[in-house]
């Protein structure tokens, strides 16, 4: 019998071990990958993974009480209104919230209250353009038309939701995260009163809906203003010289947060064209339901920016891809499961929740959608951590050419297949989003050593900053 080492070359007797130890090595990496995960799940970060329940939660009733208590158009309306807010709220994210928390790092303490009371005026000054916006946009639908009284509401509500986001987001950029939970579960408890109350005495509508959202905002970023108000040093001096910093930073970043705001609301906007309100209404909800998974998601999304800059800082390049990574692992793995249950029971789902027959026969439309939002978890963190180093631009042709798929997909699907049509469209284009995502991620991270004189220039920067403060006063 001829044994194993002379009966075949040297080299077949040492492939399989080789393979043993790539495998070894793979099975590690996916080991610490998913320890580090598991370590998301623990201490602050769990305050951000309930926070972002707690808002997409909330979210989530207002949808399902105006789909159930009122119809399929009603929702429609409601859903346009709220993609304008959440565009707005995107716009200020990348032009106030983002650059605060890049720059943030390594201040001193007046230096840090100045730049917080720069972020706070800046928010009042894009709070009036919005409200100013709204009102244009108000009086360009005709009177008759629901639109235009959600639309009159929201421009008196916007400021507010705006508020808390700059709240939320300074919370974030300080690594507060219970206290963000605190703020949004004093927002939560007398929203939840005013809907079901609006419900049961049969007046809840998207008007009233947003109503009770803006009160309940004034109410618990008031008491949050006035606990903390120490750490907002306001100069109006600073306003126009900070915003063109804030500008520079975060043009690129706008940019392509336009993009990724084109991705998610394309479907809304040219379903409510092409079809009419109510087929954007049994989208909304359609979504809604595929979305199940979306605290996870923004939740270790809302960490990845900050931790990404530590990260940077304190590891280098080897942190930041292995933050990117575990964020990847988490929000993938958060929605994996998700889409599995959308695939045996959406159908019923939608059935459970949603009462009319607009909303039934959609359960397709929920899986695809499920697929999409995988898709957008698994590239989200990759251009997150990009955002948190300062380096935005590279991820801008990656959301460009995906915003242009997702609009020319959509637009071409509809009319063949409706809402399931615009669904496909957009589960594309967030697939060609994803995949460029993490192209630009590793081609801006392999070169170390211009990340490193990246942000050691930033630090140069902040410590010029801080001289600058001192000798002001």
């Amino acid at each position: 019998m001829v044994s194993p080492s002379h009966g075949r070359p040297r080299s077949a007797v040492w492939i399989p071990d080789a393979g043993k130890a790539r495998r070894g090595a793979v099975s590690g990496l996916v080991a610490g990958w998913a320890g580090r995960a598991m370590r998301v799940l623990r201490g602050d970060h769990a305050s951000a993974l309930f926070d972002q329940a707690l808002v997409s939660g909330m979210s989530f009733l207002t949808t399902l009480l105006i789909g159930r208590m009122s119809s399929a158009s009603e929702l429609g309306n409601y859903a346009i209104a709220a993609s304008l807010l959440v565009s707005v709220i995107t716009l200020q994210d990348a032009l106030v919230a983002v650059p605060y928390t890049v720059a943030r790092g390594g201040t001193a303490r007046l230096e840090s209250a100045e730049r917080a009371g720069d972020a706070l005026m800046h928010w009042l000054l894009l709070s009036g353009l919005t409200a100013i916006g709204l009102l244009v946009a108000a009086a360009l639908v005709p009177e008759g038309k629901r639109l235009h009284t959600v639309l009159l509401v929201l421009a008196v509500v916007a400021p507010m939701a705006l508020l808390r986001d700059v709240i939320r987001r300074y919370c974030f950029a300080h690594l507060l995260f219970r206290q963000a939970l605190a703020v949004d579960a004093a927002v939560a408890v007398p929203q939840i009163a005013g809907l079901l109350l609006l419900a049961s005495s049969g007046a809840l509508c998207a008007p009233s809906a947003f109503a009770v959202t803006g009160a309940s905002c004034i109410l618990a970023c008031g008491l949050w203003l006035a606990r903390e108000r120490g750490c907002f040093r306001l100069r109006r001096s600073r306003v126009l010289p900070t915003l063109r910093e804030s500008w520079s930073y975060g043009q690129w970043l706008l940019v392509s947060q336009l993009g990724l705001l084109v991705q998610g609301y394309a479907a809304f906007w040219l379903l409510g064209r092409a079809l009419g309100s109510a087929s954007t209404g049994v989208y909304a909800a359609c979504l809604s339901v595929a979305m199940l998974a979306n605290p996870v998601i923004i939740g270790v999304g809302n960490t990845i920016v900050p931790k990404a800059v530590q990260a940077f800082r304190t590891g280098g390049t080897r942190s930041l891809r292995r933050e990117a990574l575990a964020g990847a692992l988490l929000m993938g793995g958060a929605m994996v499961p998700v889409c599995v249950a959308v695939w045996l029971a959406g159908e019923e789902a939608m059935h459970l929740l949603y009462r009319g027959g607009e909303f039934a026969g959609h359960g397709d439309v929920v899986v695809v959608l499920a697929l999409s939002a995988l898709m957008s978890a698994v590239g989200s963190p990759a251009g997150l951590a990009l955002q948190g180093i300062g380096r935005p631009k590279p991820v801008f042709l990656a959301d460009a050419v995906a915003a242009a798929v997702t609009i020319a997909l959509v637009a071409a699907l509809i009319p063949v297949g409706g809402v399931l049509g615009a669904a496909q469209g957009v589960l594309l284009g967030s697939l060609t989003g994803s995949l460029g995502r993490w192209a630009a991620f590793w081609s801006v991270t392999r070169h170390s050593h211009e990340l490193a004189s990246g942000d050691a220039s930033l630090a140069r920067r902040s410590g010029a900053r801080e001289d600058v403060s001192h000798e002001h006063h």
